[in-house]
């Protein structure tokens, strides 16, 4: 059994509250071969938006990001803001996009695209401009190739992989790059208040089941 995926709905992308608590409600491929399937569903509910009240500083970081109708959050464009905790004080910039801002910048017209994908981790929790490891990537690659760090915090691999069909439709990568964390798992499966797309098992069929 396959599994078709689809692109999200016109209303889905105008962020339509109504649609997304409705039936807009796309499909995603889980399959697996011919003799079973593991077929999900990409679930989706009505995201709260962002807080900005603390997005100049402070422990939190619930300014940083806004409500995405596909994704569930994305990050907030030209974000500038110090993320302290105890144990750092990071400085933390967004660009035009909401994308963690590169250091050093990527080449103009790169000849190669690297697409880095993953939650916090990947975003850079606790880390400081210049010093995330994509850049120290970015760092250390030719000038030619341009890595793009798009980790969300708290991001499963579910909403990665909707970013990354997002993504893959409106540029060409060369490579990609999942970074993945033990929650992502149980991220796949919770809502998250209603705020998180998540897949729900639609078909799940043993292939070689015993005494056959």
């Amino acid at each position: 059994m396959n599994c078709a995926s689809q692109p999200p709905s016109a209303a889905a992308r105008r962020g339509s509250r109504e649609a997304l608590e409705g039936d807009a409600q796309p499909d995603c491929p889980f399959g697996i071969g011919a003799d079973g399937c593991v077929a999900g569903r990409a679930r989706y509910g009505g995201y709260a938006a962002a807080d900005g009240r603390r997005a100049r500083g402070g422990k939190s970081l619930s300014g940083s990001h806004q409500s995405d109708a596909y994704l569930g959050w994305s990050g907030k464009p030209n974000l500038r803001l110090h993320f302290r905790r105890p144990e750092f004080d990071a400085l933390v910039e967004h660009d035009a996009e909401g994308w963690r801002q590169p250091k050093p910048p990527r080449p103009a017209v790169p000849t190669s695209r690297i697409l880095v994908l993953g939650d916090s981790f990947t975003w850079g929790w606790g880390v400081s401009q210049g010093q995330v490891f994509t850049d120290l990537l970015q760092a250390a690659l030719p000038a030619t190739v341009a890595v793009y760090n798009h980790g969300i915090p708290d991001f499963g691999t579910a909403q990665e992989y909707l970013l990354l069909q997002r993504e893959l439709a409106a540029r060409v990568y060369d490579a990609v790059v999942l970074m993945f964390y033990m929650n992502d798992l149980s991220d796949n499966i919770s809502s998250r208040q209603g705020r998180r797309p998540y897949f729900e098992a639609t078909c799940v069929r043993a292939t070689n089941p015993p005494g056959r």
